[in-house]
């Protein structure tokens, strides 16, 4: 009986160790950063989560080149209250840059540009050297299911990586100005960091089924993915939904 026990026993934490092994290879699919430590402010640097959680310093390369972090709130910047307040926020909108710290969250090493969001309605711009894009996410937002994805796109002939982010109607009507809002991202593959970012950009015309807007930054080298974050109006608040990111593109 005792050897038996001992079997049983063994078996449970053979299972065990299965089972939280299987959702580690879970989570480390599902996001695509990481919470590097805590700083003495007990402010969260790392970067940044598809899914679960966005530490509060972003990992970021400044513009002169410094590797450092940005702050989520400022990366956030004012979070309209309503589809309204969304309109006449954007239509003043210019770019704007933000400080990278170190990763105390205090000493200042650089800024980072986060910038008037492109508006491109319902195009979505394919000409590129190389470009990858995002298996589909989808969602559901009261009676609608919606979908977002992400597509980096490589242009060797003016030295750009773009990302581009799409957020639509899957099934369901269209919606009202304001009501789809998207903020696109590129990032380093190496040291995932952020290396360009847009304001969230909202429709701005009825009747909208899908919208997209993107991010670019200059560059001829390297290896870079895109991700996305999308707001869809519930009719009490914005519902936050991330992209996929997309596969991985090099010069």
């Amino acid at each position: 009986m005792k050897t038996m026990n001992l079997k049983s026993k063994a078996i449970t934490v053979l299972l065990c160790t299965m089972l939280v092994f299987s959702f580690s290879i879970f989570a480390s699919a599902e996001t695509n950063g990481d919470i590097a430590g805590i700083n003495k402010s007990g402010e969260t640097y790392g970067t940044y989560f598809s899914e679960g959680g966005v530490p509060d310093l972003i990992a970021a390369v400044a513009t002169n080149g410094k590797s450092g972090y940005i702050k989520q709130v400022d990366l956030d910047g004012k979070i309209p209250d309503n589809p309204k307040d969304a309109l006449e926020l954007q239509k003043n909108q210019k770019s704007r840059v933000i400080p990278v710290y170190k990763e105390d969250g205090t000493t200042v090493i650089g800024g980072f540009v986060i910038s008037k969001a492109e508006e491109k309605g319902e195009t979505l711009v394919t000409n590129a050297t190389k470009s990858a894009q995002s298996n589909e996410k989808t969602f559901s937002v009261g009676s609608r299911t919606y979908y977002n994805f992400a597509r980096i796109a490589l242009d060797t002939s003016n030295g750009s990586a773009t990302s581009t982010v799409k957020l639509g109607i899957k099934s369901g009507t269209s919606v009202p100005a304001g009501y789809l809002g998207v903020m696109a991202f590129v990032t380093k593959y190496t040291g995932k960091e952020v290396v360009a970012a847009t304001e969230m950009k909202y429709n701005s015309s009825d009747h909208c089924s899908s919208y997209i807007t993107s991010a670019s930054y200059k560059t001829k080298s390297g290896t870079y993915y895109a991700w996305g974050r999308t707001h869809v109006w519930n009719g009490e608040k914005y519902v936050l939904q991330t992209t996929l990111n997309s596969p991985n593109q090099n010069f």
